[in-house]
């Protein structure tokens, strides 16, 4: 599927990932097939994260990145309910 005009005009996610990436396709062509071939396996979308870690010497492991899923299911884990009656006051949060 062919990317749509308005993709192709968005900011880069990650600066420095994209200037890795465009440096590395100066260096060898064939690592934007590398790359292209990782994000369409892993169905990678813009604003996701990926974590990559060696393997051997010449191997890597790429996955998703679930680390802010799972941070956010610790916080969600320490959700208590508020007080019967209780009522936000900017004015007061902001004296303190």
């Amino acid at each position: 599927m062919a990317p749509q005009p308005e993709a192709l005009r968005a900011l880069p996610h990650n600066l420095e990932a994209e200037r890795s990436v465009l440096g590395a396709i100066l260096i060898d062509n064939d690592t934007f097939s590398t790359a292209a071939a990782v994000v369409e396996a892993l169905g990678l979308k813009e604003g996701d994260e990926i974590d990559i870690k060696v393997a051997g010497e010449r191997a890597f492991d790429i996955g998703l990145d679930r680390s802010r899923e799972q941070a956010l299911e610790r916080i969600r884990a320490l959700r208590k309910p508020l007080p019967v009656g209780w009522k936000f006051d900017r004015d007061e949060a902001n004296a303190r």
